[in-house]
């Protein structure tokens, strides 16, 4: 039994529906990602694809499975390589701009890293269901 938050409110799609919009997010990440990547669209998207069986966005190959310890990792090996905190490194490169293009990169994986693990501690829990189990006792058809 799955206990939801009666406060929530939840919108129930038939998975069809919900494999086209997920297609159609794949497309726009494949186009747009990484420059307009937002890291809590990335781990629904992420999560729906493997749910979904829809294969994988590209950055599966780069990050895995969206696990903490992985953005911990990302976030550590820029603070070594530039030899300050994140929060410092963010900030310089906001101030000053990069100087070239490795700096950009990783200037940007900087905020995906840190974006990701406020978005991974706020994550809510996604369900799969069929008809026969949910009961709805009052609705808005759109």
């Amino acid at each position: 039994m799955i206990n939801l938050d009666p406060s929530e409110e939840y919108v129930i799609i038939p998975v069809k529906v919900i494999e086209k919009i997920v297609r159609y997010a794949l497309s726009v990440c494949q186009d747009r990602c990484p420059s307009e990547r937002d890291p809590e669209t990335c781990i629904y998207l992420v999560s729906l694809c493997k749910i979904l069986g829809l294969g994988q966005p590209p950055c599966i190959i780069d990050y895995g499975n969206y696990e903490a310890k992985t953005f911990n990792k990302v976030i550590k090996d820029l603070e070594r390589k530039y030899k300050i905190k994140i929060q410092e490194f963010i900030s310089t490169i906001k101030k000053r701009g990069p100087r070239n293009l490795e700096e950009n990169i990783d200037y940007m994986e900087a905020e995906f890293a840190i974006g990701i693990l406020k978005a991974l501690s706020n994550k809510q829990h996604v369900y799969i269901a069929k008809g026969s189990d949910i009961k709805i006792e009052k609705a808005v058809k759109i």
